[in-house]
């Protein structure tokens, strides 16, 4: 099971409001993005491996058995995975596209 605590304090999303959200991870170094600005970062040396199961929307991620908690009350568009790439690593403007149907 793969585990990111970073600390997003500060952070205050409102409801009914778009936000393009990245987590990156490139020379050990784990970052949060929103809106294109770095709001979390830690440092990890653990090797991840999500061959086997993925959990997306839930704070406690997926076990062996699949149990998952704190599910994520809202709606994904565009979910991109990417490995072997660290795809952000310094603020950055997010790409603009017209918003889905709310």
């Amino acid at each position: 099971q793969i585990a990111w605590d970073l600390s997003t304090s500060g952070v205050t999303f409102s409801t009914n409001t778009w936000y393009h959200v990245a987590a990156s991870r490139s020379a050990g170094t784990l970052r949060l993005f929103i809106d294109g600005v770095v709001r979390a970062n830690a440092v990890s040396s653990q090797a991840y491996n999500i061959s086997t199961a993925l959990g997306v929307g839930t704070s406690q991620g997926v076990s062996a058995t699949y149990s998952m908690g704190n599910q994520w009350n809202g709606y994904i568009d565009e979910l991109r995975i990417t490995t072997d790439v660290g795809r952000y690593t310094t603020n950055f403007t997010p790409p603009i596209k017209s918003l889905p149907n709310q």
